[in-house]
């Protein structure tokens, strides 16, 4: 889980910093400030993350349990498990009755059974690593495409465009400053605090 949070915590950063990267540059919005609210938008969203964390749990225990057994365990074990093996995997992704036939065939003077059973897990492993990540990659990449600050810098949100100002950034992503410019007109030290030097 740890892994995935800080795949989940690099990823967003680095959208986010390219996307106002020249923002950033022309003194529009600061450094620190994209680090708040990306850290803001994570703590948020991050404990989504353990639902597609643990979707894969079951299978890699079947895995882990699996793998120690002797060979002739190891047949029964596939065909216990041809159903579900069929279920999950297609046939070109994950051939289970050839599997089953190749142990029931093979010669255990020759060894040809644990060559099999490993070439099997092989492959199986490579499978569940690819699915998994292809599973949590997909959350975190809709993660990242629900970060409103992106949103805004995609134009996916109507009437939203591309700041082009310190004031503009700081009226639309910090709600309070313009309440209370509505009740006080700020003074020229208010302007300079909110805007900073350009």
């Amino acid at each position: 889980m740890r892994d995935l949070k800080i795949i989940y915590s690099q990823e967003l950063k680095d959208r986010t910093f390219k996307a106002y990267e020249e923002d950033v540059s022309n003194g529009v919005v600061r450094q620190r400030e994209l680090e708040e609210k990306v850290l803001m938008y994570y703590r948020r969203t991050t404990p989504s993350l353990q639902e597609y964390y643990s979707r894969y749990t079951p299978e890699w225990e079947a895995f882990y349990s699996s793998e120690h057994l002797p060979d002739m365990a190891f047949l029964q074990y596939l065909k216990q498990m041809r159903g579900a093996f069929k279920k999950r995997y297609e046939l070109a992704e994950l051939n289970i009755d050839y599997y089953i036939s190749l142990l029931e065939n093979a010669s255990l003077l020759r060894g040809e059974g644990a060559r099999t059973k490993e070439f099997f897990l092989d492959k199986w492993h490579q499978l569940l690593t690819r699915k998994e990540y292809d599973y949590q990659y997909m959350h975190i990449n809709s993660l990242c495409e629900g970060f409103d600050l992106l949103i805004r810098k995609q134009g996916k949100e109507s009437g939203n465009k591309l700041l082009g100002s310190r004031m503009e950034w700081l009226l639309h992503n910090y709600p309070a400053i313009g309440a209370s410019a509505g009740q006080e007109a700020p003074g020229p030290t208010k302007i300079r605090f909110f805007v900073g030097r350009r």
